[in-house]
């Protein structure tokens, strides 16, 4: 099976993204920030409160406390994109936009680029992850290669293909990130 393709900051950015979402470390950083803030603000206005007996000053903490609570997922989200989408430009300027052709067989993977080739055994990759857009061939490493879904004329022939090369196919069709 060939498939060739662009490489884009897209691709690589979703892949990058998908992983830290399955991160327990990036999860717990980003709950912890969730609720620790709002819980100092709430512990800052009631000490004004108790301090003051200002009722107004406590409300306006409580308030921050409420609107940080909300918006900070947003803002979460938008500040990782950001920043990978920022070090991927950095990292990858090389490789971004160039065409890539992947070559599938039973035994090997070949990624031939405008730069080189590298040529992988089928067994280092352990999973074949569908996200919306993507598909991913991830590594025992928890690399991966990047294949868009347009790339693709038929997923589900795909899908069988490489399945019964022992890849393991997960489905995060519902996966959406932040």
């Amino acid at each position: 099976m060939t498939l060739s393709y662009t490489v884009s900051a897209e691709d690589l950015l979703e892949y990058r993204l998908y992983i830290t979402s399955k991160s327990d470390t990036h999860r717990k950083r980003r709950l912890r920030s969730r609720w620790l803030v709002p819980i100092l603000y709430i512990g800052l206005g009631v000490f004004v409160v108790i301090a003051t007996s200002k009722w107004l000053y406590g409300l306006v903490f409580m308030v921050f406390a409420i609107a940080w609570w909300w918006l900070q997922p947003i803002y979460n989200a938008y500040s990782y994109r950001r920043m990978y989408l920022r070090n991927i430009k950095k990292k990858f300027e090389d490789a971004l936009g160039q065409k890539t052709t992947l070559e599938i067989s039973k035994k090997f993977v070949n990624v031939i680029e405008e730069g080189g080739q590298t040529s992988m055994k089928i067994k280092k990759f352990k999973n074949l992850i569908e996200v919306p857009t993507h598909f991913f061939l991830q590594m025992d490493n928890n690399n991966a290669v990047m294949i868009p879904k347009e790339a693709v004329e038929n997923p589900e022939v795909f899908i069988a293909e490489l399945t019964s090369y022992g890849l393991t196919y997960i489905d995060e069709k519902q996966y959406k990130w932040g």
